[in-house]
């Protein structure tokens, strides 16, 4: 019986790996926005019934609310602290913001020459350890070997191969 290639079964390893790792801060991360935004709206239905009382504006239900105020921030701040940060990483790829704000990504030759320098990293670390890959090794962008891919879809390639 043939044996299957050592690059593939590490490849496919290395696959099931990052998805369940990826899977994982997901579903870590899905369970903290959830979180807070329920706090989040309990707070709201609080100052809500202080203003539903015909006594407001007091003493009492200001102090409240700045409290409930100071809360939510202390909730929200974290999360978008942490949406900052992810997002910092595909900084690379995310090209020059546009008038409207938007991030176009890469032009499509920066997208290949980009390609061409991980896979190039990824070839010089597999010949460091010794681990065989196939000459037309391109990290699953074969396609883009002979072709430039679409100025609209660079962006969402390169956070693909990031």
């Amino acid at each position: 019986m043939k044996s299957f290639p050592k690059h593939l079964v590490v490849a496919i390893v290395l696959l099931v790996v990052a998805a369940l790792a990826g899977g994982g801060l997901w579903f870590w991360t899905g369970g903290q926005l959830s979180s807070s935004m329920d706090e989040k709206t309990q707070l709201e239905r609080k100052i809500k019934t202080l203003g539903g009382k015909g006594i407001f504006p007091n003493k009492a239900n200001l102090d409240q609310i700045l409290a409930s105020t100071g809360e939510i921030k202390n909730l929200i701040d974290p999360v978008d602290t942490s949406i900052q940060e992810t997002s910092k990483l595909f900084d690379p790829v995310r090209g020059t913001a546009n008038a409207d704000g938007n991030y176009p990504g890469l032009s499509a030759n920066d997208w290949k020459q980009l390609l061409g320098e991980k896979r190039d990293t990824i070839l010089l670390m597999a010949e460091q350890k010794n681990v065989a890959l196939p000459e037309v090794f391109y990290l699953g962008f074969e396609r883009y070997r002979a072709l430039t891919p679409n100025e609209a879809a660079t962006l969402d390639l390169g956070v693909q191969l990031l």
